[in-house]
């Protein structure tokens, strides 16, 4: 993605989409966060409803990059 150009990378939650299924975005975001010196990432979902809110917050900040 850095050699196409791309500044961002925004990374939705989807759980019934077949090909594209990303449960954690924050997740997704660190293993792509690894093969990349420029991108930036940001969640563009993320359920609650499928998710304990104590422990979807500090994912996300453990996710963070300088």
């Amino acid at each position: 993605m850095d050699a196409l150009g791309f500044d961002e990378l925004w990374v939705g939650e989807h759980h019934s989409a077949g090909h594209e299924i990303i449960a954690s975005p924050e997740i997704f975001i660190a293993a792509a966060a690894e093969r990349t010196r420029s991108l930036r990432f940001g969640t563009g979902v993320t359920s609650l409803s499928y998710h304990n809110p104590g422990g979807t917050a500090p994912g996300c900040c453990r996710s963070a990059r300088p």
